[in-house]
């Protein structure tokens, strides 16, 4: 199984645009012989990715790195609040009406979780 780098682990979260298939970027290949290998190994690259958003968490406090939760826009995000963490994201209540929704106070590992959930595709990267 392939180490993913910084750069695709954000592409895979959505937090920089990538051009490349999350296939690609895993290391299979958007091909036919790549989708069945990956159907066949079915690789685990959860904790690859956990980690890292941990690690940004830890010295930022917030991930994405550099987000302004005042500030956000339309980003889905992950920050402290003391020692407990929430993720935050914009949600349709309306027809072309949005509003920030925060989750309640969770462990570091539950908001990780709660945050990849809500951002990746879980055709690539599975998150129980």
């Amino acid at each position: 199984m392939k180490t993913l780098s910084e750069d695709e682990i954000e592409s895979l979260l959505g937090v920089c645009q990538s051009e490349d298939h999350p296939l690609d970027i895993l290391g299979y290949g958007f091909t036919s012989e790549g989708v069945r290998r990956f159907r066949a190994e079915r690789p685990d690259f959860l904790p690859q990715i956990f980690a890292y958003v941990q690690r940004i968490l830890r010295e930022s406090r917030v991930f994405p790195a550099l987000t302004s939760p005042d500030d956000a826009g339309f980003k889905t995000f992950i920050h402290a609040d003391g020692a407990a963490f929430k993720v935050s994201r914009m949600e349709e209540i309306g027809v072309g009406r949005y509003e920030r929704i925060s989750s309640g106070p969770l462990s570091e590992a539950e908001a990780i979780r709660e945050y990849v959930r809500r951002v990746v595709n879980p055709d690539y990267i599975r998150c129980p």
